[in-house]
């Protein structure tokens, strides 16, 4: 018997189906105990799990009363224009458990199960809309905020947080998921590890490296034999590339682990896809994952999602987006129903879906076109498109193929049959660029149409029409605030228009979406340096180097910030990282304020706690300065001994020579009066030290210290007085240098008698 007939049986599906109209239907429902409304709903339920994620499409479908049409519950169950995608099946369906279950407060309040089902039912309608919606956000927080499941058996408690940390992620609430999977991870006895393992990848690796794998220990592992109902995992089919890891010593955890399980390495794995900068390292994280899961062969809905996630993955590498795309393409037709299995054997597939985080059948037909994109199918992926009535997706092909007046084509016979459909408008708009469209669709929808506002907003960006744009966007955002693009380009307009408080706002809004933006971390410090901030403005820094480490200039910024507000171990952190980053980076100016501080540090420091952090601080700053060619003098202030000691004066004198020799090395030193007042300063300090240590010493050495200074200090006053002589006119400058050269001068009769 097939999975949908099923549900026909019984009275309740045979009483509902006489139901000539919604009030007649209503009635019927009101005569149902609550146990049976719940065992309707649960069928119902399952079937729109089957339809659109399992592949359960067989002939028979529950016989529903004529006004309960796909139509209908489209209009239904849409919020604004955020509507189901039109090609949901078994719709009705879903419908109905709105009309039985969610719109019942009776039955909800019933019991723990009645309240499980109305959260999985609003996940379930969340999946199938286009956008993320705030309604069903608050339902979901309300109908789980004071859910007891205690009761519940380890696994159904793991089921539900699972599901909950995945409608977390819905919604871009980073903290409350990572909550939910380390429950889950705690329940289900699971303890992860990401540990280098000796192997080989390739078939030419003579020699075993370190290969990164998770380890998965169980306190309860299954000893349930591997699924036959799985996806067949594709081959790599490479000539370089392994199918998997050879690790040395194999893989020697034994036992397998549970269907739920592999759910939460999956749950582990999806948090992280969207909280961590995807870079190399992310990707051989993301395999040592998603390897685990699918070597394991069990639970369809796990192992499909798992294989869609590499998929995704893959589709970038060379060496791996043909298996990508043939892994796309089998799963989309698993998904349509288009293999031989069982109807009941399909039937079981749709257990934990929910808690897998599966996307639905046309997500997969997504990631299928998206691979043949990458293998530059571009028409291929059209016809994809097309077939799924993804207008955005289809103009983004005809633009890649050079063939927008195609796309325009197509947009105006799809409104010539629909003239009163917005979003058509809106693409129309997209194409030509022309704001007159957006107006219609902004009168057609009433100003109720999100996209037609954003798109008006980037029009207005690119014609830097800032204050119009900032407008557009902002009401957007009132009718859809969960658009991370959206906010980043009304906190740049805000910026241009020099509206910092309203920049902060739109970039915080960035980074509680997308954790890992970067350039939203970066203009949102900015922001707050605008605002005077600037404290705030080196922590949101410090945040925004996390996800790029490598980039110079914003560590440029921490850097001046961090010595701004008085961080200076931070400061010397930032100057370090630079130094990595450009062998040749230059602050002379930074480095005096750091020397300054940390020796007024010390010279200040009245207890032992203030004491150890100077000193710690002095010993941090001797190790940067050391690796700085250009700041000698800076360095020598650092090592500037406090007595008599002639060894540790010996050493002073030798980073004061170098300090000299560094600033007379730079060329025409002598033109620039900075610079010169830099080397004649320089000339001073270093003779001043040096008869002062050679008065500790004696008569003798007093002698040489005089003849090294007339030979050292001359040169110096002789080309400063032929460069400077006569430029009077040159004011405070000249003043300065002549100041210098008087001392000087002075110094050179003393020493010469």
């Amino acid at each position: 018997m097939e999975f949908s007939e099923k549900m026909t049986e019984g009275s309740s599906w045979k009483l509902l189906s006489e139901a000539q109209d919604l009030s007649a239907l209503h009635r019927i429902l009101s005569d149902l105990s609550s146990e049976d409304i719940l065992s309707l709903v649960d069928k119902a339920f399952l079937a729109v799990i089957g339809a659109n994620f399992a592949g359960c499409n067989g002939s028979a479908s529950p016989s529903l009363p004529p006004f309960m049409s796909h139509v209908v519950a489209a209009s239904k169950l849409k919020f604004d224009l955020n509507e189901p995608y039109f090609k949901v099946r078994r719709l009705s369906l879903l419908h109905l458990a709105k009309i039985a279950l969610l719109d019942q407060k009776h039955v909800i309040e019933s019991s723990l199960r009645a309240r499980l089902l109305t959260f999985r039912i609003l996940l379930l309608w969340q999946k199938i809309l286009r956008e993320p919606c705030t309604i069903l956000k608050d339902r979901i927080d309300d109908i789980t905020r004071d859910l007891n499941i205690d009761e519940l058996e380890d696994e159904e408690k793991v089921q539900y947080l699972l599901e909950r940390a995945n409608s977390h992620l819905v919604y871009y609430n980073y903290e409350k998921c990572s909550d939910c999977i380390e429950q889950a991870l705690k329940i289900s006895g699971l303890n992860l590890e990401l540990a280098g393992k000796m192997g080989k990848r390739t078939r030419f690796q003579k020699d075993d490296i370190a290969q990164l794998v998770l380890s998965a220990n169980s306190t309860a592992p299954s000893q349930v034999h591997l699924d036959a109902d799985v996806p067949a995992n594709c081959s790599l089919n490479d000539d370089t590339l392994l199918e998997n890891i050879s690790l040395a010593e194999g893989d020697t955890q034994a036992g397998y682990l549970s269907p739920i399980q592999l759910a939460v390495i999956l749950a582990v794995f999806r948090y992280e896809r969207r909280t961590e900068h995807c870079d190399e390292l992310f990707m051989e994280r993301a395999d040592a994952f998603l390897d685990k899961i699918i070597s394991q062969r069990r639970c369809w809905p796990v192992q499909t999602a798992a294989l869609l996630a590499r998929s995704e993955l893959e589709r970038t590498k060379n060496r791996r987006v043909e298996r990508a795309c043939a892994q796309s393409e089998l799963i989309c037709k698993l998904m349509d129903g288009d293999d031989k299995t069982a109807e009941d054997v399909i039937s079981k597939r749709c257990k934990f879906v929910l808690a897998s985080g599966l996307d639905p059948f046309w997500e997969a037909h997504v990631i299928h076109a998206e691979t043949l994109r990458s293998l530059g199918c571009t028409s291929e992926c059209l016809l994809i498109y097309e077939k799924l009535e993804m207008w955005d997706n289809v103009i983004d092909c005809f633009k890649q193929l050079g063939q927008l007046e195609k796309a325009e084509a197509l947009i105006r016979k799809l409104l010539a049959d629909r003239p009163n459909d917005s979003m058509l408008y809106c693409y129309l708009g997209d194409i030509t660029l022309e704001r007159s469209y957006y107006d219609k669709a902004i009168e057609i929808s009433n100003d109720r149409n999100a996209r037609a506002r954003k798109s008006y907003g980037f029009l207005m960006l690119i014609r830097n029409q800032f204050d119009s744009a900032y407008e557009h966007l902002r009401r957007s955002l009132e009718l859809q605030p969960i658009q991370l693009g959206v906010w980043f380009n009304a906190g740049y307009c805000a910026w241009k228009l020099e509206r910092y408080a309203d920049a902060v706002t739109c970039y915080h809004r960035c980074v509680s979406f997308e954790p890992e933006h970067f350039e939203a971390w970066n203009n949102l410090s900015a922001a707050y340096i605008k605002l005077g901030q600037k404290e705030r403005a080196a922590k949101i820094l410090k945040e925004a180097l996390k996800f790029n480490y490598e980039h110079p200039k914003v560590w440029e910024n921490y850097l001046l910030l961090c010595v701004d507000t008085g961080q200076f171990d931070q400061a010397i952190l930032a100057f370090h990282r630079l130094l990595d980053l450009n062998k040749q980076q230059k602050d002379d100016e930074v480095l005096e304020i750091l020397a300054a501080n940390v020796s007024k540090m010390c010279d200040e420091a009245d207890d032992e706690q203030s004491r150890n952090e100077a000193s710690s601080l002095k010993a941090e700053l001797v190790k940067l300065f050391g690796r700085v060619s250009s700041a000698w003098r800076s360095y020598a202030s650092l090592k500037k001994p406090k007595s008599d000691n002639i060894e540790e004066a010996e050493k002073y004198i030798q980073l004061l020579e170098r300090a000299l020799l560094a600033d007379s090395n730079k060329p025409n030193w002598s033109k620039d009066a900075q610079q010169c007042c830099s080397v004649l300063s320089s000339a001073i300090q270093l003779s001043t030290e040096r008869l002062r240590v050679a008065s500790l010493k004696g008569d003798d050495a007093v002698k040489q210290a005089k003849s090294r200074v007339r030979m050292s200090l001359r040169p110096m006053v002789t080309i400063t007085k032929k460069e400077w002589s006569g430029r009077e006119h040159d004011g405070e400058k000249f003043a300065e240098i002549t100041k210098l050269l008087n001392e000087a001068d002075k110094m050179l009769s003393e020493v010469s008698l």
